[in-house]
């Protein structure tokens, strides 16, 4: 697993992933828009791997609720491969817990489940409010 060059990036935002979230993804404990000077700035942080066909964003450990907790978005590549390997790759970095938001269909939410992760009622949390166009 590498950090993710600047070459990868266009087809990161382009991912069937990314769409399926209308462009936006979970960083830390926030939801922004993704764009090339977002994933840059992450990437400088070392917060963007990439390997071969899979890609995501994998925060550093931070202390909250208790536990040192990384979160990951999901870029591009198989998921239950990219989910694997962040588990890995945040247990090596020092993280207790991973948290991660996921597009809500079957086979993701089905994968994930697969992979040791469970379901939270988010919703409890916050309120997210979305538009059709």
């Amino acid at each position: 697993m590498r950090t993710a060059s600047k070459d990868i990036l266009r087809s990161l935002l382009t991912s069937k992933t990314v769409s399926k979230t209308h462009g936006y993804l979970g960083y830390k404990w926030h939801f922004v828009k993704a764009n090339k000077e977002l994933l840059l700035k992450i990437a400088r942080k070392g917060e963007l791997y990439q390997d071969g066909e899979t890609g995501f964003i994998l925060t550093k450990p931070e202390q909250r609720f208790h536990a040192r907790r990384s979160t990951l978005t999901l870029l591009t590549g198989q998921v239950g491969k990219s989910l694997l390997t962040a588990k890995i790759l945040a247990k090596e970095l020092g993280a207790d817990s991973l948290s991660s938001y996921v597009p809500h269909d079957s086979y993701t939410l089905r994968t994930a489940r697969k992979a040791g992760f469970k379901l939270d009622d988010w919703g409890k949390h916050c309120i997210i409010f979305e538009k059709k166009i």
